[in-house]
């Protein structure tokens, strides 16, 4: 994350609990600092859900809908997963083709 500026999010998990987990993060932490991208992805809900999320909280800064958890984490300086299950938290990071520890590492600008 480059010192200069703010720092994008990302969150993985839109269902029942990480729905208003992200909405709080689009409304309280992203407003107060321009120039965000909130990268999402969903293990468990439908591209509809994502599809809302974006539509509903797009209107002043990015988010970008992500193809899989190692986008996300190409992407984001920061991010927050909600996921029901040990299972899934075990996928969500140990995938070797789109866990997030599969992720091609940044370089600093």
């Amino acid at each position: 994350m480059d010192g200069n500026l703010a720092p994008a999010y990302g969150f993985i998990g839109l269902g029942q609990m990480g729905h208003g987990m992200a909405k709080n993060l689009r409304q309280k932490i992203c407003d107060r600092k321009s120039g965000k991208i909130l990268s999402l992805s969903s293990t468990t809900s439908t591209p509809l859900v994502l599809e809302q999320f974006i539509r509903d909280f797009s209107s002043s800064w990015t988010i970008i809908a992500a193809q899989c958890q190692r986008e996300v984490a190409e992407i984001a300086d920061v991010i927050v997963t909600s996921v029901p299950r040990a299972n899934h938290v075990k996928e969500l990071f140990l995938n070797p083709q789109t866990g997030l520890l599969a992720a091609q590492r940044r370089t600093p600008n």
